[in-house]
């Protein structure tokens, strides 16, 4: 299982426990901080994908007439640049 964590506000304490507690958490992959806010990602690398500007967390899945596949990381990619 893949996980997201953050938080937005204010409040530079709240901001740093999250951070200190995402960093301890299982499969720690991925994080971005702002000045307002902190987002982090991690778990299993089949179902933690990152970009170069997205984090995906979870198991996408295409339908094409009666198959589904999961997507990958270039299938996300492809979807999230067609959504700009």
């Amino acid at each position: 299982m893949s996980w997201l964590m953050g938080c937005v506000g204010p409040d530079p304490a709240a901001v740093s426990r999250t951070r200190s507690l995402a960093r301890q958490a299982p499969g720690f992959l991925f994080e971005t901080e702002w000045p307002a806010g902190y987002v982090a990602a991690g778990g299993l690398p089949e179902t933690c994908l990152l970009g170069p500007t997205w984090a995906v967390v979870g198991a996408g899945l295409r339908t094409d007439g009666s198959t589904c596949r999961l997507i990958d990381a270039a299938g996300w990619q492809r979807l999230l640049l067609a959504a700009d």
